[in-house]
């Protein structure tokens, strides 16, 4: 497995300084988010720009994962589909562009105007429309487990995507995302996704109780190694199911500076490897 920095982790830096951040401490590789809101590239991003940063990473001894988009899959409407579709396939040129192989994207919420058959079925129509694309592009797209969305649990994400090829589609397995909702055990989330799983986001937090709606669980992030996730067991069923890709850092604990973080992160990931 090798160990990736998800750049918002340096939210507010320039990408630069992130690639070098990432560089000093020992990362792997960087996965790169891009975002309308200009953290850290947009869409509109040009050519010689992307040379620039590919070259940048390689300079560092880093290569690039992946870029992580918010596009949707899931979308009852017809315009909004075809706008996220639009979105998706930019993202992917953009990523052929970096070198990249993953490409992350979201789901969407329920629809219970529609409903959850009528909106399994627009997901599925989706999902083979953006498979199919990316298999035309050598490249992998992948839907975040995320709560608040139609991909919370395993068990959810096991139905939605049941039977669909996962050679260039899969899912960003997500167990610190859980904790607010669509919890399973980790062991019987990894049994159950096997091999669907194509990346792996590393964060932890304590649960504190039921938020007022009821609708998520409210977690306090903490420090990888402090949570409700033990991340020796998590990456041992990894190793037992064969997953030997990347481990995405994605965590939002409070620490003195970013270097700091990255350091501490790194340093308790490697002795688990």
């Amino acid at each position: 497995m090798e160990l990736v920095l998800y750049t918002l982790l340096g939210k507010g830096y320039p990408l630069k300084d992130v690639i070098d951040a990432a560089s000093r401490v020992g990362f792997d590789a960087v996965d790169i988010r891009l975002h309308e809101d200009g953290c850290h590239i947009t869409s509109s991003i040009k050519e010689a720009e992307i040379k620039e940063i590919k070259k940048l990473v390689s300079d560092k001894g880093l290569k690039i994962s992946g870029i992580t988009t918010y596009y949707r899959v899931g979308l009852c409407d017809k315009n909004a589909w075809l706008t996220s579709y639009d979105g998706i396939k930019r993202a992917i040129e953009i990523l052929n562009m970096f070198g990249g192989q993953f490409l992350r994207i979201s789901s969407t919420d329920l629809d219970f105007e529609k409903g959850y058959e009528e909106q399994r079925r627009y997901f599925r129509e989706q999902v083979l429309m953006v498979s199919e694309y990316a298999k035309k592009t050598n490249s992998v797209a992948t839907i975040e487990q995320h709560f608040g969305l139609i991909t919370s649990s395993a068990g959810e994400i096991v139905d939605l995507m049941r039977d669909i090829d996962t050679k260039n589609m899969g899912i960003v397995y997500d167990p610190g995302n859980t904790l607010m909702e669509g919890y399973e055990r980790p062991d019987i989330q990894i049994e159950m996704l096997k091999n669907l799983i194509k990346n792996v986001h590393i964060k932890n937090g304590s649960v504190k109780g039921m938020q007022p709606n009821n609708k998520f669980y409210i977690v306090e992030w903490t420090k990888i190694d402090k949570g409700n996730l033990d991340w020796k067991l998590i990456i041992e069923k990894l190793k037992n199911i064969g997953y030997k890709g990347y481990l995405t850092l994605e965590d939002f604990a409070e620490f003195g500076s970013l270097e700091e973080k990255l350091t501490y992160d790194l340093n308790y990931l490697k002795s688990l490897l």
